[in-house]
């Protein structure tokens, strides 16, 4: 079983949620790899919700491929 493709979420105000491996962990690994951010105030539940404050990170390894 892969446990880096098992997704994990915090039920906190805000809500917290990952999968896979994390910056630093790829950093530790030596693994090259891309940083995407995404604005809530993009978002349309952000924005329904009156809580458009913050950013979604995105981590990803040069590698990884989409299928």
């Amino acid at each position: 079983m892969n446990y880096d493709a098992i997704p994990s979420v915090v039920y906190t105000h805000p809500e917290v949620a990952w999968v896979g491996k994390n910056e630093e962990e790829l950093k530790a690994a030596g693994v090259a790899y891309k940083i995407g951010k995404f604005p809530f105030t993009a978002n349309s539940r952000a924005k329904t919700n009156a809580d458009a404050d913050g950013f979604v990170k995105f981590v990803r390894p040069y590698s990884f491929c989409v299928l």
